[in-house]
C-alpha cells in the first residue's frame, strides 16, 4: 500500500551526534534556499518531487547549492494512508 511520510522540520538534524545516533534514517539533499531567521535557519530542499524543510542552528557557511546530510529521528515520523489520508503512525 502506498503511504505518505511526514516529519516536522525540528526533527531533522545535521549535527554529528544525530548522524551517529540515526545512521539508518539519513538523507542527503542539495539546498535550494536558505532562510536566515536569526536564532535558526530554514533549509528548503527537494526530496524526490516533495519540498523538504530542515530547521537548523544558524551558520554563515550554508548556501543555496550546498549538499547536506541529515538524520531524521525515526520516532518522530508520521505516516499517512495516501488514499484515505488517515493517520497510520503518529
Amino acid at each position: 500500500k502506498e503511504v505518505v511520510m511526514g516529519v516536522r522540520s525540528e526533527h531533522v538534524h545535521d549535527e554529528a551526534m544525530y548522524l551517529e545516533m540515526y545512521p539508518d534514517s539519513q538523507i542527503e539533499s542539495k539546498i535550494d534556499v536558505v532562510e536566515l531567521l536569526g536564532a535558526e535557519s530554514l533549509l528548503y530542499m527537494m526530496l524526490g518531487s516533495s519540498i523538504f524543510i530542515a530547521r537548523v542552528k544558524p551558520r554563515a557557511n550554508l548556501y543555496s547549492g550546498d549538499t547536506m546530510r541529515f538524520a531524521i529521528n525515526p520516532n518522530k515520523v508520521h505516516v499517512f494512508d495516501k488514499e484515505t489520508e488517515n493517520t497510520i503512525i503518529n
